[in-house]
Order: C-alpha cells, then sequence, then structure tokens
C-alpha cells in the first residue's frame, strides 16, 4: 500500500522486481538534508528513527523536504528507496509513549530502527508531494494494492490493539479462577458478581471494536474493486479506527484495573499487555 504514492511505472517496477516488496516507512525524519538534481533529488544526509520492519523489508519510504528553485522548504514529501541503496543501523531505544510511561508500569526496551543515508539520487518519479497523499487518485485496474492508503492505514493500525485486548480477556479469565479478591471472603474472583459484570463491559467493548474495524475493512475491499472511495467514506474509516481504539484502551483498563497486586510487576503479562496498548493505539 505504500507505493500508492507513486506513479504507475513505479508501481509496476517494485511488484515486477520479484521477491522482497514489502516496505517500511518512516514520513518524519528528524534530520534530512537534500537538495535539487537533474531528474529527482539528491539526499546527503538524514537520520530516520522509528523505522521499525526495515529489516524485513526490501524497499524503504522515507521522508525528506520538498524544496523550490532556491533551496527553500515548500513542502514535505516522500522518497522510495531499494533498501540496499541504504545505509541504515539498528539501535534499542526507548519509544516515548513508553519511557513515559515506564515508572507506573514498568516498560521495557523497544526495538526501533535508525535509517541513513549518505549521496543516495532518486529520480523525481520515486519522489512524491505530501499534498498529494490526500487525493482520491487511483492506478491501473483499482486492485487492492493500488488504492490510496492513507485513511485505511488508520484502521490497519489499530489491528494489533485489538489483538491486544482479547489476550487481555483470555488471560483475565484464565486467573480470576484461581486468583482471590483480598480483604473479602471470595477465594475465587471468577465468582463475584463485580467480576461477571466487568467482563461483560470489557468483552462487549472488545466486540464492538472488532465488528467496527471489521466493517472497515469489508468496505475497504469492495470500494477497491467497484468504485472510488468517497471523502464521507474515507472519514468514516478514520472516525471508526479511532473510536475502536478508544473501545480497547478501555476494554484493556478494566482488565489491567481489576488484575490485583500482580500487575505491578513488570514481568506480568497483563503489565506488559497494558503498556503495548499504549503505543499501539
Amino acid at each position: 500500500m505504500a507505493t500508492t504514492f507513486y506513479p504507475k511505472e513505479v508501481v509496476d517496477e517494485v511488484f515486477a522486481a520479484g521477491g522482497n516488496f514489502r516496505t517500511a516507512a518512516v514520513l518524519n525524519p528528524r534530520l534530512a538534508k537534500v537538495r535539487s538534481a537533474d531528474g529527482g533529488v539528491v539526499i546527503e544526509d538524514g537520520l530516520w528513527a522509528f523505522n521499525s520492519g526495515v529489516e524485513h523489508a526490501g524497499w524503504v519510504v522515507l521522508g525528506i523536504p520538498v524544496l523550490d528553485d532556491a533551496g527553500n522548504v515548500v513542502d514535505r514529501g516522500a522518497a522510495l528507496i531499494r533498501l540496499r541503496k541504504l545505509n541504515w543501523s539498528m539501535t534499542g531505544t526507548r519509544s516515548a509513549c513508553a519511557a513515559a510511561a515506564e515508572p507506573a508500569s514498568g516498560s521495557r526496551m523497544s526495538s526501533s530502527r535508525r535509517s541513513g543515508s549518505l549521496s543516495l539520487a532518486e529520480p523525481a518519479g520515486k519522489t512524491t508531494r505530501r499534498r498529494t497523499w490526500l487525493v482520491n487518485r487511483y492506478i491501473g485496474s483499482r486492485m487492492l494494492h493500488f488504492l490510496q492508503s492513507i485513511w485505511p492505514c488508520r484502521a490497519n493500525l489499530a489491528l494489533p490493539g485489538l489483538g491486544m485486548a482479547k489476550a487481555a480477556l483470555d488471560l483475565f479469565l484464565q486467573k480470576s479462577t484461581k486468583r482471590a479478591i483480598a480483604f473479602t471472603d471470595y477465594t475465587s474472583q471468577a465468582d463475584a458478581a463485580a467480576t461477571h459484570l466487568l467482563i461483560g463491559e470489557a468483552s462487549s467493548k472488545i466486540d464492538a471494536a472488532e465488528l467496527i474495524l471489521k466493517r472497515s475493512l469489508e468496505e475497504l475491499e469492495t470500494t477497491a474493486l467497484s468504485e472510488k472511495m468517497s471523502m464521507q467514506h474515507r472519514t468514516r474509516m478514520w472516525r471508526d479506527a479511532g473510536f475502536a481504539s478508544r473501545l480497547v484502551w478501555q476494554a484493556v483498563d478494566l482488565l489491567a484495573g481489576a488484575s490485583e497486586g500482580s500487575f505491578a510487576r513488570s514481568s506480568d503479562r497483563m503489565n506488559r499487555i497494558a503498556t503495548r496498548r499504549t503505543i499501539s493505539c
């Protein structure tokens, strides 16, 4: 889907090459020094952090500034580059979300990928400008991998959080039968009516989030094969993804809050799910 930003001949090159056409992307560089050149731009130096998945990719999309003839930044864009042309390094770092939550939740190190390039020339066809990313452009037969990707990308990013919420519910159900409720007569948390109500509320939020996301993905597939996606459709997809993420967040909060003192340990599975939920959502 990352190739949908680019002209058809670029898309064809990516898929016609065979083998690994996976892409990784960082659209907001920490540093990107570029200059105009005949037929494109030269990326002289740059730093793109959190390029997750780059070690499995064959292509990488890197955000770059767009310059006018005088060298002034007039827009933001992205260059599509074969990974073998790029010098990149992997570093262990803490994401901003994880670092902020660490004192309370015991977050552990997460992997981040830094990509840097030097004297890398890319033709104009493999660069695109930000203002074109929101345009309803379709190429060729309008198959799913040619569909403009900014809008469905949000729904795709909500799916890991949904998986985490399901894992949190399964874990809570498993442990509630073996966990007593402190300062009460309940030797099993699963016997308490309050636990039944909590499970019902959390599971309903998870089911609702899944239904919302399934509808978005089904509409995406249908639209990709039959018609252009309207602004109303795209806006609803963005709204639904945000609301589904909120439901996931609330469900995990309910389950984590009822997990008793074991949740305080950084090694606790519910702790790890709740921490990573804050990043995925």
